[in-house]
């Protein structure tokens, strides 16, 4: 009888196609792709995309959609997140968790998981998820997902973890994926059966492709990277429409000794902005600001339209009284009359601009700013306070208290973090069988210079502990590293603790420098343990100099002197 996984090995091209365009349909019938697509042209300001715009070649729209997602993005990024692990069994191992914490802090810096977390928290405001995806043992592969690129085999399931698949769906040149082929055991024949293709349904932003001759080698191919969890383990396989190019397998990496372990968690992380019931899509927080930036949008075109019409002097013309009509509209240009026995003000005259009413302005400013409001994006949430007028303290407790609205994304952002976390170490346990180094920063005591040190982890070690996770959370920006360092400050000016601790309680990206403050600390202790070593030299050699006088004075040779 055959079992689960021999039915799953048995699986064609064919039956991956089937449960893509599936979930594919589906999304298209909710008008998934059509819908990120807008969110992101509104984002970037192609505001008029798709609409008449009554000659206007390019209409006026004010933006506010932009400014106020990257405000609430930025608000959310200025925190230090920092991962600490832990053992859930409460095994007391706190060497190996600070080494654990510092290779997290290496791969942080390798892949610059901040710059990348931000753009991934922008895309899932814009299109309601962010993606990141670990495919290969090194962080620096990590790659971020459109959302459309991202199809689950349940679309009703939030947690990425308890999907029963899921597959990512991405466009690569045909020569590319040909050569896969081959290095993975495919015969000639099978892939001559690999051709390229214009399934570009699921692509957002720009649907361009430079080649469009299916027979070159730089044409484009989709291709599908299927991810299920069989028996608790990661399985893994990569398919055209024709041909499997790289068979089922599980992601699992072996030792020199032949040991193994698979992979238990998807190595996916999603960023959800905010939940729907029973979706395991986000909500965008784009697309219900979209009809009041039309609104917007249209009123000012109309505010447009009405100002070049009506707010500057107009010319009437008596043109039969006007013999060279062409030079009205030179400047300096001598008009010919004819004399009818008419006064010039008959026949040419200046009509003076109409008054404009300012209820349109009023409208167009009260809709701006109530949907700025609501949205949680005010004056003074978005920090038009002038600094000069308040403390450093006084703005963070301003900038907090304006920024309540944003408590749940930001612990989504710590959740995202967590998730992140927890994978690596999985990802560390599986790929690093035979164990896993980094070099890290530290000062030499002796010489007071930055040095770097190698820190080992051996799989023993990853494998005798059930790792848990914490992130801590402070903020990082200037009036919140200020309003900290004065209060470190005021600290040591009322003695309640030394400047060696001061140095050690300063943020390390705080307006201090704290490395060199630190560099200037071990070069003080390095000159205070020489003099001390001198010192003690100079007392061994006097207590030498006072025996061998006391020596020689009881054989007689010399008297010691008093």
């Amino acid at each position: 009888m055959k079992t689960k996984l021999d039915k799953i090995m048995e699986r064609d091209a064919n039956f991956y196609w089937k449960r893509y365009t599936k979930v594919r349909d589906h999304l298209q019938k909710q008008n998934f792709v059509e819908e990120t697509n807008r969110n992101w042209n509104f984002f970037i300001g192609k505001q008029w995309e798709g609409l008449e715009t009554g000659g206007f070649q390019n209409p006026p729209f004010y933006n506010f959609i932009k400014r106020h997602l990257e405000h609430k993005v930025s608000s959310i990024s200025q925190t230090d997140m920092t991962v600490r692990y832990s053992d859930l069994n409460g095994a007391s191992k706190q060497d190996l968790f600070e080494k654990l914490n510092g290779l997290y802090e290496s791969c942080r810096e390798k892949a610059n998981f901040n710059l990348l977390d931000r753009q991934t928290l922008r895309e899932a405001a814009i299109t309601g998820d962010g993606f990141q995806y670990f495919g290969t043992p090194d962080v620096r592969d990590v790659q971020r997902l459109d959302t459309t690129a991202v199809l689950f085999g349940d679309e009703t399931e939030p947690d990425v973890q308890k999907q029963p698949y899921i597959m990512i769906c991405e466009r690569l040149p045909l020569s590319t994926v040909k050569e896969m082929a081959l290095n993975n055991g495919k015969t000639p024949e099978e892939v001559a059966t690999i051709t390229s293709d214009t399934e570009k349904d699921g692509v957002i932003g720009n649907t361009e492709e430079i080649e469009h001759d299916s027979m070159s080698p730089d044409a484009k191919v989709t291709c599908l990277i299927h991810l299920e969890k069989i028996d608790g383990i990661i399985y893994t396989c990569r398919s055209t429409k024709t041909l499997i190019f790289e068979d089922m397998h599980p992601i699992k990496a072996e030792n020199a000794l032949g040991q193994s372990r698979g992979l238990t968690l998807y190595p996916i992380v999603k960023m959800a902005w905010e939940d729907f019931p029973n979706s395991a899509r986000g909500v965008s927080e784009v697309k219900y600001m979209i009809p009041n930036q039309i609104e917007l949008n249209l009123t000012l075109a109309r505010m447009s339209i009405t100002n070049k019409r009506t707010a500057f002097p107009r010319l009437a013309v008596d043109i039969n009284s006007v013999v060279n009509a062409e030079e009205l509209d030179k400047v300096g240009g001598i008009i010919e009359l004819n004399g009818s026995g008419q006064s010039v003000s008959q026949m040419i005259q200046y009509l003076s601009p109409a008054q404009m009413s300012g209820e349109p302005r009023e409208y167009a400013d009260n809709l701006l700013k109530i949907t700025q409001e609501l949205n949680g994006s005010g004056e003074t949430t978005m920090g038009n306070i002038n600094p000069n007028r308040v403390a450093a303290s006084a703005y963070a407790e301003i900038r907090d208290q304006a920024n309540l609205i944003l408590g749940e994304k930001s612990e989504r952002a710590i959740k995202f973090t967590e998730d992140r976390a927890r994978l690596l170490i999985e990802m560390w346990s599986v790929y690093m069988v035979d164990g896993i180094s980094y070099v890290k920063e530290e000062i030499d005591e002796a010489t007071g210079q930055i040095i770097t040190k190698e820190v080992k982890i051996t799989q023993e070690e990853l494998n005798s502990i059930k790792p848990d996770v914490r992130v801590d959370v402070a903020p990082s920006d200037a009036w919140s590293k200020d309003a900290e360092q004065k209060l470190i400050d005021s600290f040591l000016e009322q003695q309640h603790i030394s400047f060696e601790e001061a140095v050690e309680l300063y943020s390390d990206t705080g307006v201090a420098p704290k490395q060199k403050l630190r560099a200037i600390l071990a070069k003080r202790k390095q000159a205070e343990l020489q003099q001390q070593a001198m010192m003690q030299q100079m007392g061994n050699q006097a207590m030498m100099d006072e025996a061998m006088a006391t020596w020689r004075a009881e054989d007689g040779i010399e008297q010691p002197t008093m």
